[in-house]
């Protein structure tokens, strides 16, 4: 499983048999910044099938890898490809997340995040807005200037990222926002100091 330092985006390979189920304190080796890493059980629980995760994206494929990580993760995944066909799904399921195409057919995603908030019973919906094309400077904003969405993931980050930001939403933790120009590094999870284990 690769994390990644919220303080300068290096990036660690863990071993998620090993720490499965734990929540750990690591200190980055690169920045020597601390940070905080849950890791998920590796097999699916009962409270971990409970979270719902609505989809939302035109691309079929892109949608099917979505929710193998996501199913993978031990939660439960539902697809929609148009805006009207996410809104009567997520009435339908109601979703604890919803990773939302920023240009979605039928309605743009900030519509879709404003017909989400004002619905009774979606409220409290943690949105991620995703976008498909890469650049450097797009979307390196706080996520309260996203259209009212909770994060966001370009698509090159979705296999790395998706469910690091899912899982930092369910426990209700700030997102975090990479900045822009650093480098990645990848790095043995043995370099890593952990401090705490649950």
């Amino acid at each position: 499983m690769i994390v990644k330092c919220p303080a300068c985006a290096a990036r660690f390979r863990l071993d998620r048999e090993k720490l499965a189920g734990k929540r750990v304190t690591m200190r980055c080796a690169r920045c020597r910044s601390p940070f905080k890493v849950e890791l998920p059980h590796t097999q699916r629980s009962k409270a971990a099938k409970q979270v719902r995760v609505m989809i939302a994206h035109s691309d079929s494929e892109i949608c099917g890898t979505i929710r193998s990580l996501v199913e993978d993760a031990g939660y439960e995944a539902a697809l929609g490809h148009n805006g009207a066909e996410v809104l009567a799904a997520m009435d339908a399921m109601r979703p604890q997340v919803a990773i939302v195409d920023v240009a979605l057919e039928g309605l743009y995603a900030f519509e879709v995040v404003d017909k989400v908030r004002r619905r009774p019973g979606l409220q409290n919906v943690k949105i991620i807005l995703l976008s498909s094309v890469y650049n450097k400077a797009a979307y390196k904003r706080a996520p309260n200037s996203l259209y009212d969405a909770d994060d966001y993931i370009e698509k090159h980050h979705i296999p790395d990222d998706l469910i690091l930001k899912i899982n930092r939403l369910l426990i209700g933790a700030a997102p975090t926002t990479e900045a822009a120009g650093k480098g990645e590094v990848e790095k043995s999870g043995d370099q890593l100091s952990a401090a705490e284990g649950a």
